[in-house]
This record gives structure tokens, C-alpha cells and sequence, in this order.
């Protein structure tokens, strides 16, 4: 019996393991790993981005189903300036992460608390502004509720969005108010639950708040001095996402730095937003 060095020993059976062992090596090479999503963007020539409407950043017309705001003006200027389009994408804000976590865009845009508990989930741009969380009443009744001791108290009925910071915040400080956990893509249902007379107070942040009561003068804001919670609002990508991370990054402090952010904020708000927590809010000039 002939052994295996005998064997190779011969040109033609030498040039078969050879073949083998390529072959083998070959078959247990893993899986090209995905490119990066700014390679990907830029090959596939569109930016996906989700979002949830919050006025100023982003809002939509009814009609139309057009989408504009700070945030909207700010993804479509570094779309144009990577040289692809933008297309969006409405998602509820309590299924953001998954979104990103599928692929189904690239970016969410819409304007998001920066939490401990989320950013298990998502990676957050730098912060782009800060914000907190104030709520209506039913006209006639802010004195009773003018600090976040007022709130907590029994038998009153607190009206908040599923999946916002703002959620998990009552459900876990509030021991006395029955907390009404509303779920949708409109950060607005806290509110409308005080129109309809399903809550005594809706807690949402300070934007959507104000832009509820500019359209409904049923109610009055409360909390508005002393907002709970003021926290950074960010967009997010996925954890692992690092090169697009930095790209973003990058194009928001230069939107930032140029004054261009500030711009289209008082186009859309009428004033600049809180860019330090402890910076004051100036009035409204609309």
C-alpha cells in the first residue's frame, strides 16, 4: 500500500490535494459582511429616512401627505449634498429601533429622546437640541396642576403615548395618578384624551404641546416653567453603524455651526431652539 506522501509525491495527485484544500478553505470563508450604510446609501443613490411627526422638526400636511420641518429641511440638505435622494418613511415612534434594526431606512429622523433605556437599542447622533415635557388641562383648571406634585395626586387621570420617554417616566414615578397609556403615530393623543374628557392632563414635549394648544383652545398649558424631565433629542441609526454615525454627526454640528439649523427652526417655530440644558427658552414670536 502506497502512503499519502507517496501519493502526492506524483505532479497530477499533488495539483488534487492542492484543489482540495482550496475548495475547502473556499467553502468555509464567512459571509461578506454588509457595507457600511453611508456606502450603501451612496451606492443605491436614496436616503431612507423614518420619522414620526413632532412639530417643528417634522410635521405632515393631512392632504397632501407632504412632510416638511427643521428636521425634514436638515436630511434633505445632506442628501443633496451626498448627491442622492431622500424618501420617508412614517413609523410609530414606540417601533423606531426595530425599523432601523430590519432595514427599513437608514436613519430615524423623527425627534427622539436620548435614554439609557434606548440607546441598548440604537445608536443617537449627538445631541441636535434639548427638550422637556409640559401638558394641557381642560381651560380653567392649570392652578391645579401647576407643579409635577400636582399631577401625582389621586384620582387624577394622566394621559400619555405608549413608547415615549414620558411613558416610562409616569409609569415609574407616579404612585398616586392612574397613568393612560394611549398607543398611535400621533404624539398628539394625550392631548386630544384631555379634549375628549378621557384624562384630566396630557404630558407630551413642549413643541407638540404648544402647537396643540396654538390649534385648540379648549385647553391651557401647563408645566411650562418648570418642564419634567429636559433631555437631549437626537436621530438614531443602529448600534453597529459607526462610519455613518460619524458621517451624520459630522453633517448636523456643521448644519449647527453655520446657523443653518437655527434658521430653518425659527422659519418653522419661530424662534432657535435650547441648545444647553441650562439654557433658557425665549418667548415665541408668532
Amino acid at each position: 500500500m502506497r502512503r499519502w506522501y507517496e501519493v502526492v509525491g506524483t505532479p497530477g495527485a499533488f495539483a488534487l490535494l492542492i484543489c482540495y484544500v482550496i475548495t475547502s478553505c473556499s467553502s468555509r470563508v464567512p459571509p461578506s459582511v454588509p457595507s457600511d450604510t453611508l456606502d450603501e446609501v451612496l451606492r443605491r443613490g436614496e436616503l431612507r429616512a423614518g420619522y414620526f411627526v413632532q412639530p417643528p422638526a417634522v410635521m405632515k400636511d393631512p392632504n397632501s401627505g407632504d412632510v416638511k420641518g427643521t428636521f425634514v429641511d436638515a436630511i434633505r440638505e445632506i442628501g443633496s449634498e451626498m448627491g442622492v435622494k431622500v424618501s420617508f418613511i412614517e413609523v410609530d415612534l414606540a417601533q423606531f429601533a426595530s425599523g432601523l434594526q430590519s432595514r427599513l431606512y437608514d436613519v430615524s429622523i423623527g425627534p427622539t429622546f436620548r435614554t439609557i433605556s434606548r440607546a441598548k437599542a440604537v445608536a443617537f447622533t449627538n445631541t441636535i437640541f434639548y427638550l422637556g415635557y409640559d401638558g394641557v388641562v381642560k381651560q380653567g383648571r392649570g392652578r391645579a396642576f401647576s407643579t409635577e406634585n400636582d399631577v401625582d395626586r389621586t384620582g387624577v387621570k394622566v394621559a400619555v403615548k405608549a413608547g415615549s420617554a414620558i411613558d416610562i417616566y409616569a409609569r415609574t414615578r407616579f404612585t398616586h395618578a392612574t397613568v393612560v397609556v394611549l398607543s398611535g403615530t400621533d404624539l398628539t393623543l394625550p392631548l386630544q384624551a384631555v379634549s375628549s374628557g378621557q384624562a384630566d392632563i396630557g404630558l407630551m414635549n413642549e413643541h407638540t404641546v404648544e402647537y396643540y394648544a396654538r390649534g385648540h383652545s379648549d385647553v391651557a398649558v401647563v408645566l411650562k416653567a418648570d418642564p419634567i424631565q429636559i433631555v437631549g433629542m437626537s436621530w438614531a441609526v443602529r448600534p453597529d453603524d459607526q462610519k455613518w454615525l460619524n458621517f451624520l454627526n459630522t453633517s448636523l454640528e456643521a448644519l449647527i455651526a453655520t446657523g443653518q439649523m437655527a434658521s430653518w427652526e425659527k422659519a418653522h417655530y419661530g424662534r432657535a431652539l435650547r441648545r444647553s440644558l441650562v439654557e433658557p427658552i425665549e418667548p415665541s414670536v408668532r
